[in-house]
């Protein structure tokens, strides 16, 4: 019954699109659900389709820290404050990587999803905004500033 409604639905909606394009050939595909695609045998039939593969922001490593880099043999850091900074570093790269993981993660398995794939779509753009405003250099410079004192603080902001 409901295929009957979709068809004659189809006919319909095909009917007035082709008067309204001159007659050419134009079809409206109304029996085509958001992110599914019918399968040649069968309107009523679909498979999964993932979505379009966005490339992850990878940063190269030493990106968010190369201001820190260059600016560090001004600063006349501590052995605790070198000790300090070399955590603050590894923590942010272990934050990014796991937002990586994340994405990587979701995006497996919308590829791998069957049928109502709603959640998995959800989960997927979650990951990735989450990944996207994941500002690395803020969270380090964040660290920086718990770590070093107020002029080296005011060296370090001096340097761009």
């Amino acid at each position: 019954m409901r295929t009957i409604i979709g068809m004659l639905s189809l006919f319909v909606v095909a009917g007035s699109a082709s008067a309204a394009c001159g007659g050419g050939g134009y079809r409206a595909r109304t029996d085509v659900k958001p992110g599914l695609q019918p399968t040649k045998s069968e309107s009523s039939t679909y498979e999964v389709r993932s979505a379009p593969a966005s490339k992850p922001v990878v940063l190269a490593p030493g990106a968010f820290d190369a201001r820190f880099d260059t600016t560090s043999a001004k600063l006349n850091l501590s052995t605790r404050q070198s000790k300090d900074v070399s955590d603050g570093r590894n923590d942010v790269q272990r934050q990014l990587a796991n937002l990586q993981d994340k994405r990587q993660s979701a995006q497996a398995k919308l590829d791998h999803c069957t049928g109502n794939c709603d959640k998995e779509t959800r989960k997927l753009a979650e990951a990735t905004a989450n990944l996207n405003n994941f500002d690395a250099a803020l969270a380090f410079d964040a660290k920086l500033n718990h770590i070093l004192n107020n002029a080296q603080m005011v060296t370090y902001r001096s340097t761009k």
